[in-house]
């Protein structure tokens, strides 16, 4: 996910990136999560055992909405969260989502319909074999099952009672939600940073690596 954008990022600080307990990746699960406090626990105790303190989170996607659960929860580990087209935390999921998370799980879906949805969702960019992350997401679409809760939007006051820094980048031409929407919705949290990039879609953080650098640098340099 974060191969275009660590050799940017990793010019100013160190850079851990994690696997989401329940999704495919390297971390295991050995506990079910139930609840979205379930969610960011893991992270505060991955936080804790890699005795870091008040970090500088980034999330794209889900990952976006468990950013943000996290500063809601445990904001004593935070220092920022800066978040990239966040899914399901300022506008509903569009039926197409819904759509391309139906088509995934159908049994026996030929491979070329699977990199056909991930195109889709990432603005009409090809993919196919030759690109390592569309071959790991759709092998993950096709091979894992996720037990994962069902992610709850934030509250209007649950958003209006967030303390942490936030800088929200949304994708203009994303299928995930309406992106004029979640930038209103995004706003109500205080001091928050919005930006709509009319240009990006879903898949913002490899269509934009650079800006992306630039941006969150100039946004955590601001933090002490």
């Amino acid at each position: 996910m974060w191969a275009a954008n660590l050799p940017g990022l990793m010019t100013d600080r160190t850079v851990w990136s994690i696997d989401s307990i329940g999704e495919p990746g390297a971390s295991s699960q050995h506990k079910e999560l139930v609840t979205p406090i379930d969610q960011t626990t893991w992270v505060a105790e991955v936080l804790a055992g890699l005795e870091l303190q008040r970090v500088h989170l980034l999330g794209v996607s889900i990952g976006g909405w468990l950013a943000t659960r996290v500063a809601m929860h445990h904001p004593e580990c935070v220092a920022s969260v800066t978040l990239l087209d966040p899914a399901n935390t300022f506008a509903p999921i569009t039926w197409k989502v819904i759509a391309i998370s139906l088509g995934s799980i159908v049994p026996g879906l030929p491979m070329r319909v699977r990199y056909w949805l991930l195109s889709w969702i990432s603005g009409g960019i090809p993919v196919d074999d030759s690109i390592p992350e569309g071959r790991l997401i759709a092998s993950a679409m096709r091979d894992f099952s996720s037990a994962q809760p069902t992610p709850v939007r934030p509250t209007p006051e649950e958003l209006a009672a967030i303390e942490v820094p936030v800088l929200a980048i949304l994708a203009g031409r994303s299928i995930i939600h309406n992106p004029t929407r979640a930038a209103e919705t995004a706003r109500t949290i205080p001091g928050a940073q919005v930006e709509v990039w009319p240009d990006a879609s879903h898949a913002i953080n490899g269509e934009f690596p650079d800006r992306i650098t630039q941006r969150f640098a100039e946004f955590a340099t601001t933090i002490h």
